[in-house]
């Protein structure tokens, strides 16, 4: 191959000669000053140059005049050159032995070698990177740009038909060549706007980021996703394919970095894919007010500042998405449905918790008021895995229920912490609300508050799996229970502050207490009842077992007899009592009290009792007055297991039924079993 190139070359200064050309002493160009022959012209550099076209027929080895003004400032033939510029000797001697068409060593294997710029070994010069000689860049022999097999910088065999680098489009077939004369695609292979060091095929968008590897194809790094100037194949890559396709980042979410750092065009570090949120383009600024419409807080957005009360209303959503954080500067809470509907859907992940917070540094209990949650409350609303801290600012709770609808409400997986004083973790003012709330944490709740404080009809939302920190209670502030309902052991003793009734005016309404509850009655002025039947049919089921008996009992610091009235049992009522201990009841004394009473009434009540024990009450420990006028018909069972101890209708402690049960054990008025 060298030696075709001599032959080339000595034919091509021959023709020179015999045409009478005067090369210029110290490059080989022809000055105008001798005057440039036919077929020529004289351009601005003083040089002449071919009229007939700017570039190098296809396939001609005799082209003697460099077709552009200048060699490409910044090519690099090929990877086995020391950083030789497009068509340059790569050795050390950058002497030419022809001065057109390129020497044995410009644009010579040791340039665009078959390494590089050529995706085919044997190509003669490969790399369509050497670009031609220095001097033309494109007109030479195969020595010359492109090469001559359609791996090299270029498809045609001489150096490229349209000047250098090729006729092809991107630089070659082939490798393409990277910067400079080399892998040029249309004009150029010289230092014009392609294939030298402009736009394409060059050091920008086509051709390759850097001195080898290049991009074989237009998407190399032109493609608005893919990266800025640099891409289609990152610095030094070694292989042809340094960002040939799509990879390298064709969408507009691939980043504008390198677009195809990996040698296979894959995404590299621009990537394909950099987003991993959804958020809106723009971060909306949001502090609180009025959300008359759906919303979405983002946690690409978070934290926000909340500086004035959020209010959910007119059929609004608030969504919160996992991960979000809410700081609340001040007296401020999040309301929802206070005038009219809304719903609020907070849901994190055990990974990403929803926080609501204080934004005081550093914050304290009751720094923000809560989440409130009015009549307007609808269906579908949802707090799981959040955090609610630093809150209870107006002595109420941290989530508040107001007015709700049965059964609108879900709590999962929340912890509520740092609660202000005077206030509760969970309050439900309503009759019926009956939030669900399940799995759930309560901690640093203030002495005196209720880690959840609900009225009777709502505590059945109490589900199992909540975490009650410290000793802190649930609260039952009293009410009626007109449907048929269970309580579940929450895993905390409840202490029954208000009267409870059990009765429907339809109906016959069974609550049930499951095994191992304990509820504790507030001693207090006028003391609590828990009266079944009294205003109409009502049924009270205790159902303890040997492992989990069920405990009714004081909540004095320091228990009395008569503490608490006790379990009354009306003419419309029921008691189903197993496993039970009931104490420190009583409050009527002798004369009508007792921790059991079977109260007057004009229609019989039933009884039955087992595995119980009677302690400490005031007066009997169950009452009955079978031999008076007051109980008629009334069956009662006092099965095995029945204890009595320390009530006052037995001053001896015989622990007997006699000095315990009465005053009228026996009479026509009751039935015993």
């Amino acid at each position: 191959m060298r030696g075709r190139l001599v032959i080339v070359a000595l034919f091509a200064v021959a023709l020179a000669a015999g045409c009478g050309f005067n090369p210029h002493p110290k490059d080989g160009r022809l000055s105008c000053s001798e005057g440039c022959p036919s077929g020529y012209e004289c351009r601005a550099d003083n040089f002449c140059y071919r009229t007939s076209a700017p570039l190098a027929d296809s396939g001609s080895d005799s082209a003697i005049i460099r077709t552009d003004s200048a060699a490409p400032d910044l090519g690099v033939g090929g990877a086995d050159g020391p950083l030789a510029e497009a068509g340059r000797d790569s050795s050390a001697d950058s002497s030419r032995a022809n001065d057109v068409g390129g020497t044995k060593d410009a644009g010579s294997t040791d340039t665009g070698s078959a390494d590089t710029g050529s995706s085919i070994a044997d190509a003669p010069i490969g790399a369509g990177g050497a670009g031609g000689n220095s001097d033309a860049s494109g007109s030479g022999d195969d020595s010359g740009t492109g090469g001559t097999r359609s791996g090299a910088g270029g498809t045609t065999a001489t150096g490229g038909m349209t000047g250098s680098g090729g006729t092809t489009s991107t630089g070659g077939t082939g490798a393409g060549g990277v910067l400079g004369g080399a892998g040029g695609v249309t004009n150029a292979g010289g230092n014009y706007s392609t294939g030298g060091n402009h736009s394409t095929g060059g050091i920008l968008a086509t051709g390759g980021a850097s001195s080898m590897g290049g991009g074989t194809e237009p998407t190399g790094g032109i493609s608005s996703a893919g990266g800025i100037p640099g891409t289609g194949g990152a610095a030094g890559s070694t292989t042809p394919t340094g960002g040939t396709g799509p990879a390298g980042g064709t969408s507009n979410t691939g980043g504008i970095s390198m677009g195809g750092a990996a040698a296979d065009g894959g995404p590299g570090t621009g990537g394909a894919d950099a987003a991993t949120d959804s958020p809106p383009t723009a971060c909306t600024p949001f502090f609180g007010g009025a959300v008359t419409s759906n919303l979405t807080l983002f946690k690409a957005c978070s934290p926000y500042t909340i500086s004035e009360n959020i209010e959910v209303n007119s059929g609004a959503v608030l969504t919160i998405e996992p991960g979000v954080t809410l700081s609340f500067a001040g007296s401020f809470g999040l309301d929802v449905g206070s005038s009219g509907a809304g719903e609020l859907v907070a849901v994190g992940t055990a990974q990403n918790l929803i926080t609501l917070t204080s934004a005081a540094s550093p914050p304290l209990p009751g720094d923000w008021l809560d989440i409130h949650l009015w009549g307007g409350t609808m269906s579908g609303t949802q707090i799981a895995y959040a955090k609610v801290d630093y809150c209870g600012a107006d002595r109420s709770g941290c989530i508040v229920g107001d007015g709700v609808q049965p059964t609108r409400v879900t709590i999962d997986h929340v912890t509520v912490d740092h609660v202000g004083p005077s206030s509760d973790g969970i309050l439900e003012h309503d009759a019926a609300s009956n939030f669900v709330i399940t799995n759930s944490t309560f901690s640093s709740i203030p002495n005196g508050q209720y880690a959840i404080s609900v009225q009777a009809s709502s505590f059945a939302g109490i589900g199992a799996g909540n975490t009650f920190k410290g000793g802190t209670m649930i609260e039952i502030g009293g009410g009626t229970i007109s449907s048929t309902t269970s309580w579940v052991d929450p895993g905390t003793p409840v202490a029954v502050t208000g009267s409870v009734w059990l009765e429907s005016g339809s109906g016959n309404p069974v609550l049930t207490i499951s095994a191992g509850m304990t509820l504790m009655f507030a001693a207090v002025n006028p003391p609590v009842e828990f009266s079944v039947g009294y205003g109409g049919a009502g049924s009270l089921v205790i159902a303890g077992t040997s492992a989990k008996r069920v405990t009714l009992t004081s909540r004095a610091p320091t228990p009395a007899p008569g503490d608490w009235v006790g379990v009354e049992v009306w003419s419309a009522g029921n008691a189903q009592i197993s496993f039970a201990d009931i104490s420190y009841a009583g409050s009527d004394g002798v004369s009508g009290g007792g921790d059991l009473i079977l109260e007057n009434g004009n229609s019989p009540a039933d009884i039955a009792v087992d595995h119980s024990s009677f302690t400490y009450s005031r007066g009997y420990g169950i009452y009955l007055d079978c031999a008076g006028a007051t109980i008629t018909q009334s069956t009662v069972e006092l099965n095995a297991g029945i204890t009595y101890a320390h009530n006052e209708s037995d001053p001896t402690n015989s622990g007997l039924p006699s000095d315990n049960v009465g005053p009228g054990l026996t009479g026509p008025d009751c039935t015993f079993h």
